[in-house]
């Protein structure tokens, strides 16, 4: 029998805990403890497994059950044990598409800081700059001072090299005009490497911003949004150069970039 989780307590008794609430429906707390039971179990589950783990009667979970099968949020499968539905999917879904960006990235970027170290951003473009929206540095950086809220150039840095990379064709040739005239010198200066990270992008999936803000600091990128439009932020991991040469970064940290960013892109509602 598979190994059960800790559970809230059952709806029966978080019914007697709001008693006093008018406003509080019962059979609603039932069902959606039952969704909750199936979901976390990790195998299917018969009507009365489910009761004994709620400690609520076969025919209140029945009920409840009955109901869910009928409206897809519960499905039967062999020897009457249930699952749950696609709706319920799509239930799951849509809340993931209400949480920050921020927010949904921070576990796999402290992931990534906590096995390199290094520093994992996340940012969204403002104008002809990357505006911080998630940071997390996992060792010794060149940078410490920046932050959620800092902005760093488009032009230079490495999420905004990613950025660039993933707008279509049509729309980055009248972005990069603009860019030219709104930073003559820089663009000018840094034009020849960063039109060549974007031409690598389309062979390796990323892109190498080597010493360009910082002698000593190599980063990729990666844009995040559904191919064929405008990037909605990018992500990218820099170090220092000592520590990762541009193999390293290629080999060990762009998979693992990769699998941040294609996660947030299928997220994505916009």
């Amino acid at each position: 029998m598979p190994r059960t989780r800790s559970l809230p307590p059952p709806a029966d008794a978080a019914a007697g805990a709001v008693e006093d609430d008018p406003l509080y429906v019962v059979a609603l707390s039932r069902g959606l403890a039952i969704l909750a039971c199936c979901g976390s179990a990790g195998a299917d589950l018969t009507v009365s497994e489910i009761a004994k783990r709620l400690r609520m009667s076969q025919s209140t979970v029945w009920r409840a059950c009955h109901t869910m099968l009928r409206d897809g949020y519960l499905v039967r499968t062999d020897e009457d044990r249930l699952r749950p539905g696609l709706p319920l999917l799509k239930l799951g879904h849509a809340a993931l598409l209400r949480q920050p960006l921020a927010e949904l990235a921070r576990p796999g970027m402290k992931a990534l800081a906590a096995d390199f170290p290094g520093a994992a951003s996340l940012g969204v473009r403002q104008g002809f700059e990357m505006l911080y929206v998630q940071r997390v540095d996992g060792g010794p950086v060149i940078y410490p001072g920046l932050r959620v809220g800092s902005r760093v150039t488009l032009i230079a840095s490495a999420m905004g090299w990613a950025w660039l990379a993933g707008l279509p064709a049509g729309e980055r040739e009248p972005f990069l005009e603009e860019a030219e005239r709104h930073s003559p010198e820089l663009f000018a200066r840094l034009r020849r490497q960063m039109l060549e990270a974007i031409r690598v992008f389309g062979e390796e999936g990323m892109i190498l911003n080597s010493g360009v803000i910082h002698p000593e600091l190599n980063a990729i990128g990666v844009p995040i949004g559904p191919p064929g439009r405008a990037p909605i932020a990018a992500i990218s991991f820099g170090g220092l150069k000592s520590r990762f040469p541009p193999r390293r970064l290629r080999d060990e940290v762009a998979p693992r970039l990769r699998v941040i960013a294609d996660a947030l892109s299928l997220v994505d509602g916009s």
